[in-house]
């Protein structure tokens, strides 16, 4: 934050940054001090006189509290005092502040030596702590350092990066000097943190490598780019309440002119977010997306036990709009007395986006039945710039069902030709050894076509499915009158809703591990219809039973290749994580003879074999049997039961 209150925890009496910070600048020479009558800092009493009042931007576990005058002014120490602090119980949700509400040392008279060295048994979980002084009004009283000890990891305590420009030649980082409010002028600000040319980029994975001490600890990290360089529109109430963007020389304001401002500065609180898109401000639809969604510590964590030159291999998406150029991280740590998570670095994949102009996307219609198959068009159209080389031939979309299928592809309104993908490959990418064509067109027909494959894949460790689609090379030539490409899908939700969020590269150019898709974001496709958007919704979310087809039954697991194995198939609805799911095999008594699973589901079609045998691999005598289908989520437990029948 650039608040001059960053750690002071309150305003009181117009105190600056610098003055309050010569108690922490671990200078015995300089100390911050007032008479109480001077100013009533902070706190819910008031009467601070030369007190620390502190807040700490997270809570620790606090055992020691040292403060002390200047060695050659004992007589300015603070005799007479309490101690009160902050906690999590003491936030308040609607001034989003933390108050002072519990006494950490009772009044206190007559404590004559310079230096308080107070110690705390066992260590007080505290944000933010006062240092209340009840000497005379008249007396001057002082702190020159305040110290602060602890044990243990802080339950709540969290880092945020610098802004990072990533469009130059070299990354930088929006870095300075000092504080920008010990800056005189807007040049010297300008010169540290030049603005220079940029070019966009395409985002591709993160990941990092740490540590996790004990079993509790946790971090949730979260990510935000932006194609301008404030994260906020700065502004000032200029009279009658009026907020005006740019100061009284009529230039916008940025951080710095807007922290300059001697009246009428609007508090950073209060000040609009720079969203990506609206047009918001002197930069009109630049901007800054919202923080993601929060990874966890094993999301993106390099596997170790593998080679140091594999590492780049691990890492999860980053969820970020593509053509933007600036990013900011920050890592919120969520740790116990005991426990806790060590990062040693964090890394991030970039590249040059394929498309300058970026790719869109949109869904119709954008409502549908709660598992039920339907029909969908997906529409793309990528912008080019005039006489860009770039060319892609493949599509992905992020599915909600694995049996979604591609029932036509067009171009520009004109069907494709489907070929067939092989069955057996050992390539990672199914779609790689697949060549689609570019057709002939009819006698004089001005119109593209040609050839496309389809696959679908499925994430083991997440349960994401994805849709392939490879076709041949298509540029800018072929979309220079804002022709676009329509898959008409069928698939199924079985969730409230579905993003088929998209990407598309070119394989040509490198392995689909070695590349870094552009992603498709969501807009104007096309005039033929309006969501602008691929989000489908559900249009009324009902329960819906669960239902098994076990099949072949009765099955034959005599090892003849034919009918060996029952499957159980049944569809988990309006599931949001990973779930156990498991059948039990029972003989007639109800006594339990095998157990598939459990395994971990999500939202989704499921399949669970059972090849006849017992749980020392015997085969089961032929017969009637019992199957139990247990469905485990949010600590509650589904049953279905269902009979089967064993022959050979």
């Amino acid at each position: 934050p650039i608040s001059g209150d960053y750690f002071k925890s309150g305003s009181g009496g117009g105190i600056n940054r610098i003055d309050y910070g010569k108690m922490v600048d671990g200078d015995l020479s300089t100390a911050f001090g007032t008479t109480s009558t001077d100013y009533r800092v902070a706190g819910i009493y008031g009467i601070h006189g030369g007190g620390a009042s502190l807040n700490l931007m997270g809570f620790y576990h606090i055992n020691r509290l040292i403060f002390q005058p200047r060695p050659t002014l004992p007589v300015t120490a603070i005799a007479n005092y309490f101690v009160v602090y902050g906690d999590p119980t003491t936030v308040n949700s609607v001034l989003a502040t933390l108050e002072v509400k519990k006494i950490l040392v009772p009044v206190t008279w007559e404590h004559t030596d310079p230096v308080k060295d107070l110690h705390f048994d066992p260590p007080v979980l505290l944000g933010r702590i006062d240092v209340a002084s009840l000497d005379s009004d008249l007396d001057y009283k002082e702190t020159a350092e305040v110290g602060l000890f602890g044990e243990g990891f802080p339950s709540d305590a969290s880092f945020t990066s610098e802004i990072i420009d990533i469009g130059t030649p070299t990354p930088r980082a929006r870095r300075y000097s000092q504080l920008l409010e010990l800056f005189d002028d807007a040049g010297d600000v300008e010169a540290e943190f030049p603005d220079q040319p940029g070019s966009t980029v395409n985002w591709g994975k993160v990941r990092w490598r740490g540590r996790k001490t004990g079993s509790a600890g946790d971090v949730r990290i979260q990510f935000r780019a932006g194609d301008a360089p404030n994260t906020h529109i700065y502004a000032r109430d200029s009279g009658a309440n009026e907020i005006d963007t740019r100061g009284e020389d009529g230039r916008p304001l940025d951080a710095f002119s807007w922290l300059k401002l001697r009246q009428g500065r609007i508090p950073e609180a209060e000040l609009r977010y720079n969203e990506l898109g609206p047009d918001l401000g002197s930069d009109g639809p630049r901007g800054w997306s919202f923080w993601s969604a929060p990874f966890s510590f094993e999301d993106g964590l390099i596997d170790e036990s593998l080679p140091a030159e594999r590492w780049s291999e691990a890492g999860v998406p980053l969820p970020l709009p593509t053509g933007t150029r600036y990013l900011q991280f920050r890592i919120l740590f969520d740790s116990t007395i005991e426990s806790a998570v060590a990062l040693d670095y964090l890394e991030f994949d970039y590249g040059e986006p394929l498309i300058s102009g970026g790719v869109v996307a949109e869904v119709f219609p954008p409502r549908v039945a709660l598992g039920e198959e339907a029909s969908l068009r997906y529409f793309l159209q990528p912008f080019f710039a005039d006489g860009e080389e770039g060319e892609f031939n493949r599509i992905e979309l992020t599915v909600p069902d694995a049996s979604t299928r591609i029932d036509t592809f067009k171009f520009d309104g004109r069907t494709w030709e489907e070929i067939a993908v092989p069955t057996a490959t050992t390539d990672d990418d199914p779609l790689l050894p697949v060549d689609p064509l570019r057709l002939e067109p009819e006698s004089d027909s001005p119109f593209v076509v040609g050839q496309f494959a389809q696959t679908i894949v499925s994430d083991p460790r997440t349960g994401e499915t994805r849709l392939l689609v490879k076709f041949p090379l298509l540029g800018a030539s072929d979309f220079k009158a804002r022709q676009s490409i329509e898959l008409s899908l069928r698939t199924r939700l079985f969730r409230g809703s579905a993003r088929f969020a998209g990407s598309v590269w070119n394989d040509r150019l490198a392995t689909r591990e070695a590349t870094i898709p552009q992603r498709v974001r969501d807009g104007d496709a096309v005039q033929e219809v309006a969501t602008d958007a691929t989000l489908v919704v559900v249009d009324n979310i009902q329960p819906r039973r669960l239902q098994v087809q076990a099949v072949p039954n009765p099955f034959t697991p005599n090892g003849d290749g034919i009918n060996d194995a029952i499957e159980f198939a049944f569809d988990l609805f309006l599931v949001l994580d990973q779930i156990e799911v498991a059948v039990e095999i029972l003989d007639l008594s109800g006594r339990r003879v095998h157990r598939v699973g459990p395994v971990s589901r999500t939202a989704g079609q499921t399949k669970l074999k059972w090849d006849g045998r017992d749980v020392a691999g015997h085969l089961l005598a032929p017969g009637l049997y019992l199957y139990r289908l247990q469905v485990a989520a949010d600590q509650t437990s589904t049953e279905t039961l269902g009979v089967l029948s064993l022959v050979y």
